[in-house]
């Protein structure tokens, strides 16, 4: 079993609150991928494996990404925040927080947004490990009103 690892996909921007999570980390940290705060006596709890760093990068590039994914899809379509909001039945500032980074979006909430600007959606699961297969699946289309 080859334990090579896919490699990990460039971000187009890097936003300040993104900058701003890896100048929390000395070069050494992000080179050895071990996080040890509180000096010598570092505790477990104080400690941080490569892992760790990775899912907390992860978490904040899939917002950063959700975000700009969504308004990107609305510029492009030229729509309105009200068009948009319009459209998905609900406000001009629901909207504006949607398209917010951090926002907490449910699955439901990305395929309404997709159907709205006219796209079907899929969930997809990109292996870390060559040697995987990319699973997908679609995600069933909202019904018309």
């Amino acid at each position: 079993m080859s334990t090579k690892k896919r490699p990990v996909p460039e971000v187009d921007q890097v936003t300040p609150e993104l900058k701003a999570l890896l100048a929390q980390f000395a070069d050494d940290e992000i080179a050895t991928g071990v996080i040890a705060r509180g000096g010598i006596a570092a505790t477990a709890a104080e400690s941080h494996t490569a892992a760790a760093l990775q899912d907390c990068l992860a978490d904040a590039i899939l917002e950063q990404s959700l975000a700009q994914l969504l308004r990107s899809a609305r510029t492009t379509a030229e729509l309105s925040l009200a068009d948009m909001a319009e459209r998905l039945g609900v406000t001009r500032g629901r909207v504006h927080q949607l398209e917010q980074e951090g926002a907490n979006l449910e699955l439901r909430t990305l395929q309404r947004c997709a159907s709205a600007l006219g796209y079907d959606m899929r969930v997809m699961f990109v292996p870390r490990e060559a040697d995987k297969p990319v699973l997908s699946v679609p995600i069933a289309r909202e019904k018309p009103h």
